[in-house]
């Protein structure tokens, strides 16, 4: 009898809009039976839940809802990624910091996927650092959402009110080496025992995908198996900084973007080839 892997998510998303999805596939050809499920019923009769609730907290009607099935569930072990959780660059209100700061959200994503995916999100004011008021900021705790990070050269240039909201952190700036053209932000994307390891090169200081310069592939870093270990995580991607000897994890992500969708299949056929093969650890 085939295994059945059942991906659990919260809501319905068009097809490849996470990575698990490119991996389903591959599964499929692989002889599994991949099925979804968008509201948590329908899992007893699984082998393998594997988790994607694309938010930075998994809430707790989640967590109720998995609990007592049977099957193996992937990333049941770690249900918060938002910053303060982890990151070791956040600084506090009275910190004497006196290097260049960045401005946050505390979640994954500038906090997109916290917010409700309907009619009315479609209504919802995106903030944006550089224009948004004292008032708008205090009337959005909770549910803020930032498209573009913001630096200041100092954590007494950060405007106060910034420091009262929940939504934000206020983390040290790690700039380019002095030897270095490039801002650089390195990855590891990995499934199981599967990982592909490398980093982004940016001729701008906040670095992107979208922006990058040069994208190098190299052999995995060690400290991303003590990450592995440490946060009990089966799958997803650290991005993570190099700055005075010293590793620094800067996002957590469990639930990979595909953020072209379909386009993504021929640009990283044989990346996701690759990490689909880690699903033979668990099952």
């Amino acid at each position: 009898m085939r295994k059945k892997i059942t991906i659990l998510k919260d809501s319905f998303f068009p097809l490849y809009s996470h990575q698990i999805d490119h991996y389903a596939t591959r599964w499929s050809h692989m002889g599994y039976y991949v099925s979804y499920s968008y509201d948590g019923n329908n899992l007893d009769d699984a082998d393998m839940v594997i988790l994607c609730i694309d938010k930075s907290r998994v809430p707790k009607f989640w967590i109720m809802k998995i609990s007592c099935i049977k099957a193996k569930i992937l990333n049941f072990s770690i249900l918060d990624t938002s910053k303060r959780w982890f990151s070791k660059l956040i600084l506090g209100r009275l910190s004497n910091y006196a290097g260049e700061v960045i401005v946050k959200t505390n979640r994954n994503a500038h906090g997109g996927p916290e917010m409700v995916r309907d009619v009315m999100q479609q209504k919802a004011k995106l903030f944006n650092l550089n224009d948004i008021t004292q008032q708008e900021l205090k009337a959005a705790k909770g549910r803020l959402m930032i498209k573009k990070y913001q630096t200041y050269p100092s954590a007494k240039d950060v405007p106060c009110f910034f420091w009262d909201c929940e939504d934000l952190v206020v983390e040290r700036y790690v700039a380019k080496l002095a030897d270095h053209e490039y801002y650089r932000v390195y990855f590891y994307s990995f499934f199981g025992d599967r990982g592909i390891c490398g980093y982004i090169d940016s001729s701008e200081k906040i670095v992107r995908w979208e922006n990058s310069a040069n994208v190098e592939y190299i052999a995995p870093i060690p400290i991303v198996y003590y990450w592995k270990n440490k946060y009990r995580i089966d799958f997803g991607r650290f991005d993570f900084l190099f700055d005075k000897g010293e590793w620094l994890l800067i996002d957590i992500n469990k639930t990979e973007g595909s953020s072209r969708g379909y386009l993504d299949i021929g640009t990283y056929e044989k990346e996701f080839s690759y990490l689909a093969e880690g699903i033979k650890e668990f099952i």
